[in-house]
């Protein structure tokens, strides 16, 4: 939902365009972390005077924030971001959770600001994933790690 704040600051004639993607995107860069990010129930919201339509308006600091309805369903680690086009990765400042609703329910985003916005979960980069490959455990197998006392009692 859009306040009436927001319509009447730029003198109650605009073009608001908002955009879902429905595609999940994973991969992400996460502002001021080295993990990624899966991106789900994209919404992009921008604003134009209705005197000229294509020109987009930045628009930061709302009085009353915006409420968005993603069109992914909540998850219990989703949590609510906008990409920052500065740090050209997504981050979670200035946005947070309305609303979860039921189980099944799409997720609630509120903010002050309006940008492209979505629900992400963390995915992690397992430092030990080396070992999964093929020349991984061939290490693991030629090494005498289980003739050792920690090899031993983990055996034991």
């Amino acid at each position: 939902s859009v306040p009436t704040s927001l319509v009447s600051q730029y003198g109650g004639a605009v073009v608001l365009a908002v955009a879902a993607f429905t595609d999940p995107v994973a991969g992400q860069p996460l502002a001021g972390k080295s993990n990624s990010v899966e991106v789900k129930g994209l919404v992009s919201i921008h604003l134009s005077p209705a005197s000229a339509p294509g020109s987009v308006q930045q628009v930061l600091g709302l009085a009353d924030p915006v409420l968005i309805t993603l069109g992914s369903e909540a998850e219990p680690e989703m949590r609510c971001g906008f990409y920052d086009e500065e740090a050209g990765a997504w981050s979670s400042q200035g946005v947070w959770i309305a609303s979860r609703g039921e189980p099944g329910a799409a997720l609630v985003c509120a903010t002050t600001h309006l940008s492209l916005f979505g629900g992400f979960i963390n995915t992690f980069r397992c430092s030990q994933a080396s070992l999964l490959t093929r020349e991984g455990v061939y290490k693991v197998i030629e090494t005498n790690w289980y003739k050792h006392l920690p090899g031993k009692l983990l055996l034991a």
